[in-house]
C-alpha cells in the first residue's frame, strides 16, 4: 500500500511524510508514579488499535480474494 499523502505535501516529501509528528514517549518513566494508570490505559488502547487494524486487514483480504 503506498504512502498517504498530507496536505501540502508532494511526491518527492513522501518519505517524510512522519517527520512532522511528535515522537512517542517512553512511557516506562511514568511507571511507578502517580501517573502510572494513565500510562496503562494508554498502552492498552494502543493495543486495542492494533488489533483492530491487523482484524481489519484480514477483512480486506477476504473481501476482495487476496
Amino acid at each position: 500500500m503506498g504512502k498517504r499523502l498530507l496536505p501540502g505535501k508532494t511526491i518527492k516529501d513522501k518519505g517524510k511524510t512522519k517527520s512532522h509528528r511528535r515522537p512517542e514517549m517512553d512511557y516506562g518513566k511514568l511507571r511507578g508514579t502517580k501517573w502510572e494508570k494513565y500510562v496503562i490505559d494508554i498502552e492498552a488502547r494502543s493495543l486495542i488499535k492494533k488489533e483492530n487494524m491487523k482484524a481489519k486487514k484480514e477483512r480486506r483480504k477476504i473481501k476482495h480474494g487476496k
